[in-house]
C-alpha cells in the first residue's frame, strides 16, 4: 500500500479539501480527504541498526508476506477479528 495521491486523483483531492471547511460546522473536527491505493511494490523499510529490510506486520500480530499478485491486506483482515484489541 502506499499512501500519496495518484496523478489522476490530484485534482480531484484538492478541490474536495477546498470545499470541506466552506460546508461543514466549524465545531466539526475537519479530515482531509487522502488516496490510499496497492502500489506495484511493497515499499520496503530498513532496520536504521542493521540496514536489513524489515517484515511487515501489525502491531503484535503476523509477519505479512508480500507475494505477487496477492493482496497483503487479506492476511491482515484473517488476523485482526481474532485479536481482542481489533475486535471492536
Amino acid at each position: 500500500m502506499a499512501v500519496g495521491q495518484s496523478a489522476e486523483a490530484a485534482s480531484i483531492i484538492a478541490a474536495e479539501n477546498a470545499e470541506r471547511p466552506k460546508i461543514i460546522d466549524r465545531t466539526a473536527q475537519l479530515h482531509e480527504v487522502r488516496e490510499l491505493f496497492l502500489a506495484d511494490e511493497p515499499k520496503v523499510l530498513e532496520h536504521p541498526d542493521t540496514g536489513r529490510p524489515l517484515p511487515a506486520r501489525a502491531p503484535g500480530g503476523p509477519e505479512i508476506p508480500f507475494e505477487k499478485g496477492t493482496d497483503m491486506r487479506e492476511t491482515l483482515f484473517q488476523w485482526a477479528p481474532k485479536t481482542f484489541a481489533y475486535a471492536r
